[in-house]
């Protein structure tokens, strides 16, 4: 399969033909044109922060009939805009893609409470999106898109997190609103004893994996 980042945690994903997008929230709608998306086959939203799904957005993916999926918070959010609401553990068929999604609690926030609902999607037992969560146990798949930085992520937990799930390549993700530099991230991993391969991929920038 093909993953193409976006800004901030956006990625989109295409086998055989057909593409997936997962949070193009405002991040994505800052840097880029709906159009972009007009092709996709589905949309995902992992919860319901701003910079992981965007209503204005949604509403125009569902006028051009592309179907969105999220979970119940994602749906309170979207209000009008009909969203499918997913069930943990059902998988979800769209195109060639079986996407299975996983209750993932997002990460505490800065001020030590809960976050939002969050919903991991692992797609084709191939490639892990945690959303915001850092709690990925149980999980095993070779490729995973690693959030850096995050109100109670930082680059330890995220070693960790790639480590846990077996992970012989890691995308990074969720840095862009946090003035992170990917790319130091992936020069201090490099400098030690890890079992996976950090991509740091540019705005729009793909890779095979």
């Amino acid at each position: 399969m093909k993953v193409t980042r976006y800004p901030q945690s956006c990625l989109l994903i295409e086998k055989d033909g057909f593409s997936i997008a997962i949070d193009p929230g405002d991040p994505f709608v800052a840097s880029h044109k709906a159009d972009e998306l007009r092709h996709v086959g589905a949309v995902f939203y992992t919860h319901d922060h701003f910079d992981h799904c965007n209503r204005a957005l949604a509403a125009q993916l569902h006028e051009w009939n592309i179907p969105l999926f999220g979970n119940a918070s994602v749906g309170a959010l979207l209000q009008d805009t009909p969203c499918i609401v997913v069930t943990p553990g059902e998988l979800v068929k769209v195109g060639p893609f079986s996407v299975n999604p996983a209750l993932m609690a997002h990460s505490d926030m800065v001020d030590g409470q809960p976050g939002p609902e969050n919903t991991g999607y692992i797609i084709d037992n191939h490639l892990l999106h945690p959303g915001d969560s850092p709690h990925v146990e149980g999980v095993n798949v070779p490729v995973i898109a690693l959030p850096l930085v995050g109100p109670d992520i930082s680059p330890r937990r995220a070693c960790d997190m790639a480590k846990l799930v077996g992970a012989k390549t890691a995308i990074a993700m969720h840095y862009d609103l946090w003035g992170a530099q990917a790319e130091f991230y992936k020069l201090i991993f490099e400098r030690f004893t890890i079992p996976f391969d950090l991509k740091v991929l540019a705005d729009g920038e793909s890779v095979e994996v």
